[in-house]
């Protein structure tokens, strides 16, 4: 049963994932699950809680508003998943032999290797091979640790899932054939894989002034 030290209630966000950015021509998007995920792998790296801020803390009830600090570094790693796995995902959207099953159990080993090595990875959850659809069917989160059944059939996935802060989700499939998953909020999703990450020193500190709090 491999584990990281990675804990959801320290090191993951304590809200979740509900923006809304607004881009060049009114081009409106909604979500930054990519630079939540590598945003929180950078605390965990660097030996610090994430922010304590919750959405009652900011203007909007949810999310840090545009413009702050804090919102200005989780976008920019977001931007950073993008660099990093772009090849990864048009492969996923754009393929046009695309097979998710495969894909995804060619990348099971890697996956374990690294929560065996201690290390919390980012994963990509494929819940759409259209482009179109790219951005809203499909997610990035953090796996930090798994179960494996003695027969090997059924693996267990434990996930950081920006869109359910500070609690735990899990993932199920067989590792041999991962054509059924299950997922632990009810999301369907058709394959998964483990992200390339590159870790950054957290560019926002969480301090509690007198005046308020820094956002």
């Amino acid at each position: 049963m491999p584990f990281t030290k990675f804990d959801p209630q320290i090191h993951g966000f304590h809200f979740g994932n509900s923006f809304t950015n607004h881009l060049i021509f009114d081009i409106e998007t909604h979500g930054l699950c990519g630079g939540m995920a590598f945003a929180s792998l950078d605390y965990f790296h660097a030996g610090l809680p994430a922010p304590t801020h919750e959405g009652p803390d900011f203007p909007d009830g949810k999310v840090p508003p545009e413009g702050s600090a804090l919102r200005n570094y989780i976008y920019g790693r977001m931007v950073d998943t993008l660099v990093a796995n772009a090849g990864t995902w048009l492969r996923v959207v754009a393929g046009p032999v695309f097979n998710p099953v495969r894909f995804t159990r060619n990348r099971i080993p890697g996956l374990l290797r690294a929560i065996d090595d201690g290390q919390p990875v980012p994963l990509g959850l494929i819940g759409s091979l259209s482009v179109r659809n790219a951005g809203a069917g499909n997610h990035q989160v953090v796996c930090f640790g798994y179960e494996k059944s003695a027969d090997g059939k059924k693996l267990t996935l434990h996930i950081y899932d920006n869109n359910a802060p500070d609690r735990t989700r899990t993932l199920e499939t067989d590792p041999t054939d991962p054509e059924t998953i299950t997922y632990s909020s009810g999301q369907k999703w058709l394959g998964f894989f483990m992200e390339d990450y590159k870790r950054k020193s957290p560019v926002y500190r969480d301090l509690r002034l007198s005046t308020g709090i820094a956002i």
